[in-house]
């Protein structure tokens, strides 16, 4: 074996790489063309696709869940940027008086709430992905499951495509992990609030479009509700992880927790 320092952090790249690492030995140059590499060298999950012109391209891969979680993140600091900039105005309401957003801040409010619906929707993306990503990786299969009081058998792909993400997370990905389900747990309440919220961004009632009562969307927003969905989403995720999360992972909560 070779003496060969680790690389630094930098060294390794980005931080949303899907999986990354270095060699402990030299590598000699193969005779299928393939050059040699020395002790310390980084190496990265890659993929090659072939172009319409016929030319292969290579490209390291990312980890679709660290995009996600990435997004989320950056938009809910996006989102409570513009919420804490806003104009208020007193207004007399229905309701008595009240105080409103001022009509110069309209835009500035329209993509405040457009900032809200992508934390929502990609912090819960981080977790459909994650979840997809375990089963695909880890089911070989038939894996039988509790739906509507009875028993099904389902194949890896039957998983992804029928199951709600909630009952992957508490269903299916706790034995492949060896930990205990999150449901009931205490990070179970956050993931049902990012759900709900989810879910109204991508199925908008038209009771959430045209009034703002304290059950609808743009209450939320307005209060600030949406600004922990994306730990909401990493919590989850590091659930299944114990005391092993990936680097993605770690260098999140770093960023941004």
């Amino acid at each position: 074996m070779s003496d060969y320092e680790a690389p630094t952090e930098e060294e390794l790249g980005d931080w949303r790489i899907a999986a990354v690492t270095w060699l402990t030995k030299d590598v000699p140059a193969t005779s299928g063309g393939a050059p040699a590499h020395k002790a310390g060298s980084v190496v990265t999950q890659a993929a090659s696709v072939k172009l319409k012109n016929g030319a292969n391209l290579g490209f390291t891969l990312p980890s679709a869940t660290a995009l996600a979680l990435d997004m989320a993140a950056q938009s809910a600091e996006s989102s409570m940027k513009l919420l804490r900039q806003f104009t208020w105005q007193d207004v007399i309401t229905p309701d008595g008086p009240g105080f409103s957003v001022a009509k110069e801040d309209t835009t500035e409010l329209f993509n405040f709430f457009q900032q809200c619906m992508i934390t929502s929707t990609f912090s819960f993306q981080a977790l459909e992905v994650f979840c997809n990503q375990s089963i695909g990786r880890s089911v070989k299969d038939a894996v039988t499951v509790k739906r509507r009081n009875k028993r099904v058998s389902m194949s890896a792909s039957e998983l992804e495509r029928q199951l709600s993400t909630s009952e992957k997370l508490s269903q299916i990905l706790p034995p492949l992990y060896e930990v205990a389900t999150p449901k009931g747990k205490k990070v179970w309440e956050p993931f049902k609030k990012l759900q709900e919220a989810r879910d109204s961004s991508i199925h908008f009632k038209s009771s959430h479009q045209y009034a703002v009562s304290e059950d609808t969307l743009y209450y939320d927003f307005l209060n600030g509700n949406f600004q922990h969905f994306p730990r909401a989403a990493a919590d989850m995720i590091s659930w299944f992880y114990k005391d092993n999360q990936p680097r993605w992972l770690k260098i999140w909560y770093e960023k941004y927790a």
